[in-house]
């Protein structure tokens, strides 16, 4: 079924990343486009950001992350909180998948990571970790 649904939507697999908890999956359609998904192989919840998130490209590698937004007071840097609203945060319980919306990676062949800092996703009470994979 996995499969058919793949041929119909005209999409070629491209790599899996596995972390402890979750799965990343990376396809790319016939016209170069990137899709992203995430599923939870876990026993736990885990709140994942799927929107508006910053890419940062390095020749074939793209990280995708929330931005952090930071004050420096007293020579300290400070990380600050923010409605997490707009990343679209989904309640992902075992089993289920989501999908990682509106990125455009303009390259054909590459690596994307899916990034959520530990002190930011502490303050905004978020999984925290790295899923990589290969396109």
């Amino acid at each position: 079924m996995k499969k058919l649904l793949i041929i119909l939507l005209g999409l070629v697999f491209s790599n899996v990343a596995t972390s402890t908890d979750l799965k990343m999956y990376v396809e790319t359609s016939e016209l170069g486009s990137i899709y992203i998904y995430i599923e939870n192989i876990g026993s736990h919840n885990h709140l994942i950001l799927t929107k508006k998130l910053a890419h940062v490209a390095f020749d074939i590698k793209t990280e995708i992350s929330p931005k952090t937004y930071v004050w420096r007071r007293d020579n300290k840097t400070i990380i600050l909180k923010e409605s997490i609203e707009k990343y679209g945060p989904v309640l992902l319980k075992p089993g289920e998948i989501t999908f990682i919306s509106n990125q455009i990676i303009n390259s054909e062949s590459g690596t994307v990571t899916y990034k959520i800092r530990p002190a930011w996703a502490k303050l905004h009470g978020t999984w925290s970790g790295t899923l990589e994979a290969k396109y």
